[in-house]
Parts: C-alpha cells; sequence; structure tokens
C-alpha cells in the first residue's frame, strides 16, 4: 500500500515501509469511452493511443485495438474500444464487466505496465483474479452474478482512485495495524479500530499520466451510437459488419 501521508511504500500492514511511492494515475471508464475518437478540434483520442503504445489489450479473452484517426471511432467493429467501452446493457451485467476490466487495463498501460496488469502494482491482484474466474466474463445469470458484481465493484473503486475492501466497500485508506480498506469514519476492517488509524492513500484518479495527457472528449457521439447497435466484441462478423 502506499501511505500518501509520509510518501511511503508499505508492506505487512504498515510495519515496513521504506520505499518512496510511485503514485500511479487512473481514469474512470467514462473517461475512456468519451476519449476514444477526435469529435472536437482538441480531442486526440488517447483511448487509442494508450492502446497503441502496447500494441493491442485483452479483456475477458477478446483483443481491442487501437482505432486513430479522424472519424475512425471503430463504430460497429468488434475489436474496438468504443465497443468494449460503450457496450449496450440488454440486462447482461457482463456489459459493466468489460466497462471496468477495459477502463483498468487501460490504466495500467497508460502507466507503463503491461496491459493485463499483472506488474502493476495497483491493479495486479484484482484484474488477475477477475480475469482468472471464467464465470466473471461469461454472460449474467443467477449463479454468477455475485462474482461479477465483485469484480465490478472492486474495479470501478480502483478506477475511481479508491481502495477496495470486502462486501463492495471502496475506502479511501489502508488500515495502520493491517492494512486493509478503510476511511477516516470507518474503521472496521482495521484489526483493532478502537486504536487504528486511516493512512490516506494516493488517489490515482487525481494524478496524471507521463505521456497520455487529458484531452477535451472526442467521442461523444461516437459511444452514444455504440449503445444502440446490436455490435459488442462478444459479436460475430454477420452482426458487426465492419
Amino acid at each position: 500500500m502506499c501511505d500518501v501521508t509520509n510518501n511511503l511504500c508499505c508492506s505487512g500492514g504498515g510495519a515496513s515501509c521504506t520505499a518512496t511511492c510511485s503514485v500511479e494515475a487512473c481514469r474512470t471508464p467514462g473517461y475512456w469511452a468519451q476519449d476514444a475518437g477526435q469529435e472536437k478540434p482538441n480531442s486526440t483520442n488517447q483511448t487509442s493511443l494508450v492502446i497503441a503504445s502496447v500494441g493491442h489489450i485483452t479483456v475477458c479473452g477478446k483483443d481491442i485495438f487501437p482505432f486513430l484517426g479522424k472519424d475512425n471511432t471503430g463504430l460497429n467493429h468488434a475489436t474496438s474500444p468504443i465497443e468494449a467501452l460503450c457496450m449496450p446493457n440488454g440486462g447482461d451485467f457482463r456489459s459493466q464487466v468489460i466497462f471496468q476490466m477495459t477502463a483498468a487495463a487501460l490504466n495500467c498501460a497508460g502507466n507503463g505496465h503491461l496491459p493485463d496488469c499483472s506488474n502493476d502494482p495497483l491493479y495486479q491482484a484484482v484484474f488477475t483474479a477477475c480475469a482468472a474466474d471464467a464465470a466473471v466474463c461469461a454472460p449474467t445469470t443467477s449463479s454468477n452474478r455475485a462474482s461479477q458484481a465483485a469484480c465490478v465493484a472492486a474495479l470501478d473503486c480502483l478506477n475511481n482512485g479508491g481502495v477496495p475492501g470486502a462486501a463492495g466497500f471502496c475506502g479511501t485508506g489502508n488500515c495502520s495495524d493491517d492494512g486493509l480498506a478503510c476511511t477516516s469514519t470507518n474503521l472496521t476492517a482495521c484489526a483493532n479500530p478502537l486504536t487504528a488509524t486511516c493512512a490516506p492513500a494516493a488517489n490515482c484518479h487525481q494524478q496524471n499520466f507521463s505521456n497520455f495527457p487529458d484531452s477535451p472528449a472526442g467521442s461523444q457521439q461516437a459511444c452514444q451510437d455504440a449503445t444502440k447497435t446490436a455490435c459488442d466484441i462478444y459479436s460475430p462478423l454477420s452482426v458487426c459488419p465492419q
């Protein structure tokens, strides 16, 4: 964990704090969905630029490639980020899984890590667990809905700069005695809530990517259009004609 108060990386529930933190940046799925094109004069399609920096990203076994250039948003392409980030829900909660996992992969790649987040200290544990669970990426049923919801909650917390905890809890820091998620007013996960303090975690949402600066939204219309089509990253060519 990262103790932002003292700018130290800690392990063992805060017992060993020696190295200076390298604070990551992160953005929400909504940001990446709205920055996947060049509909406005000053927009730069940061989403595809990040993907291009690593070649492609893979989400739930589906490869997603960059679509660069004006008017090249990837609408109706099953391998495009716009179809992953703007999937119509259709009653299938899996769309939220894809939404959050795509953003997480982009955040990892944007920080210079591998797009499967395997070497990203912030995302590695959650992303790996979600990607390894076949039920999480399967169509939603009564038997896998809870697994999908748990992954969505944890990734949504990370993508918004929080610290994921149990049962969907999203903290703002780590307990001083066991390193679990907490807030200044909720220390219930701490080993001893009466004596523990909540060390504020570095909020990645408040940081900037070194090589991918924020730009004006450039794919709002494309994202709206994508939600109205039957095409998504799971669709066959007969559904996604391009």
